[in-house]
């Protein structure tokens, strides 16, 4: 979580920025979770098994999606790997397809922007707005195929786990009244995006 320019870890900071934070060039035990997206957007087959991680290299969000989108060069340490290039741009061209999965398990869209503090000399100066970008949006992706993935397995191992459970609003007649003075209009029953 993001408040500012401070983090607020999830995790004790022991864990959050060591064993369980991919840091560049550090081993980490992990989980892996391979998904093959069929074309319809569905996942077609998964693996799930431990393994030894190595992040190779740590990237931002903004240079890797203009990158993906074709609006820049690769970012320096992609340019300077043989190994890192052909993985990213083979996701990158699967983001068409990619988005049918989150939305078939129910994910829900935001058109948002982010706020981004600038600095000078370590002072915030500035405030300006960071577009989602196609890196971000492919990362979102994965993880929610990811989660649904680990989730089916662990229950039909008969495994208890614990799940976030997104339901119908309680309240959507009130919702719909809310934008009746602006040009948007709700549907008149939620519907997940598709």
């Amino acid at each position: 979580m993001y408040a500012g320019v401070r983090t607020f870890p999830m995790l004790p900071e022991q864990l959050s920025t060591g064993l369980t934070s991919l840091n560049e060039v550090q081993d980490r035990a992990g989980i892996v979770i391979e998904m093959v997206v069929a074309a319809d957007g569905s996942i077609a087959s998964n693996t799930i098994y431990r393994a030894l991680l190595r992040n190779h290299a740590q990237l931002a969000y903004s240079s890797v999606g203009a990158w993906l989108e074709g609006t820049a060069a690769p970012p320096p340490k992609v340019a300077a790997s043989a190994d890192l290039g052909g993985p990213a741009q083979a996701a990158g061209r699967s983001r068409p397809s990619a988005p049918r999965v989150p939305h078939q398990l129910g994910a829900l869209t935001f058109d948002r922007q982010e706020a981004q503090p600038v600095f000078t000399g370590g002072v915030v100066t500035d405030i300006t707005a960071r577009d989602h970008n196609r890196a971000a949006q492919l990362i979102e992706d994965f993880m929610i195929g990811a989660n649904e993935v680990m989730a089916r397995m662990l229950r039909d191992a008969g495994v208890s786990s614990i799940r976030r459970v997104v339901k119908a609003p309680e309240r959507w007649p009130r919702i719909m009244e809310l934008p009746r003075n602006s040009a948007r209009n709700c549907p008149p029953r939620p519907i997940p995006e598709r």
